[in-house]
């Protein structure tokens, strides 16, 4: 099987499904992601990724002054993404970046 695209329009690409043999046997629409929604999806790794390092940091008995440092910035970044998800404000995401 393979694939050919036949249209796109911003928001949806169309593809004509191709048999092996040569035959077209239907198509398959795929929804292109808007600048948004790819933010959106980005947000949730982030803050995917600050939850492990939020659990690591937890489990530490008694962290050190740079640790606490670190966590504090975590903290902070979390609550923007949060803060942006809940919002909706998911045009430029840039100052959510970093560890």
């Amino acid at each position: 099987m393979r694939r050919e695209l036949v249209s796109e329009n911003g928001t949806v690409r169309r593809w004509r499904v191709i048999s092996d043999a040569g035959n077209a046997v239907g198509y398959d629409d795929e929804t292109i992601p808007t600048p948004e929604q790819v933010n959106e999806a980005t947000l949730q790794e982030r803050l995917c990724t600050l939850a492990v390092a939020t659990r690591t940091y937890l489990a530490l008995t008694t962290p050190t002054a740079a640790q606490t440092t670190a966590q504090v910035r975590r903290s902070a970044r979390v609550q923007l993404i949060l803060t942006r998800l809940a919002l909706r404000d998911l045009a430029d995401i840039t100052d959510t970046e970093g560890n």
